[in-house]
């Protein structure tokens, strides 16, 4: 079952979040060789995506000794999201993958992306 854990994003500015996996409370689960992906959509059945991230050089880096995967968010990708958008909450959920067909949902929550005020030209 995936943990349910909130995020707030800040559009226009890069933002890191960890995402940490244990096997228990005191020990990383150990994610070498496993790959991730997130995706961010304005509901949950939502046919698009706002935001898109993988392990494989887009937004997701993992750390397989000590279980973390870090998400980074640029301004970029705040940027494309249409007005809307901002300042409402949408939804995620991150998935990991064992490299042999196996994927488990790991995190899953609320976004809420708060629209950015100072715009440079």
């Amino acid at each position: 079952m995936a943990e349910q854990f909130n995020l707030t994003v800040n559009a226009g500015s890069t933002t890191e979040i960890e995402f940490i996996h244990k096997t228990d409370p005191a020990t990383p689960k150990d994610l070498t060789a496993w790959t991730a992906r997130m995706q961010v959509r304005p509901a949950y059945n939502a046919p698009s995506t706002l935001m898109s991230f993988d392990s494989d050089g887009n937004g997701l880096v993992i750390d397989g000794p000590q279980g973390k995967v870090t998400l980074t968010i640029s301004p970029s990708d705040t940027n494309g999201i249409p007005a809307p958008a901002a300042g409402r909450v949408l939804y995620y959920d991150l998935e990991i993958l064992n490299g042999v067909g196996v994927v488990y949902r790991t995190f899953e929550g609320e976004l809420l992306l708060r629209p950015q005020i100072t715009i440079t030209e």
